[in-house]
């Protein structure tokens, strides 16, 4: 079975995993930001920003 993305590219694997990370940042900064509660690793992030002023996302 061919993979989707070749092991050979690591260029394109790079700009697919960031784009990734990118996305799931989103979602999750909707989620904070809508009030619907957070995943519990997502609770460092908020405790980081209630602490250090750090923005969630960035």
């Amino acid at each position: 079975m061919k993979s989707l993305i070749s092991q050979d590219k690591p260029v394109e694997r790079l700009i697919i995993f960031i784009l990734g990370l990118l996305i799931m940042s989103l979602g999750i900064v909707l989620v904070i930001t809508a009030n619907l509660g957070s995943a519990p690793w997502d609770i460092l992030n908020i405790g980081l920003h209630i602490q250090f002023g750090l923005t969630i996302g960035s």
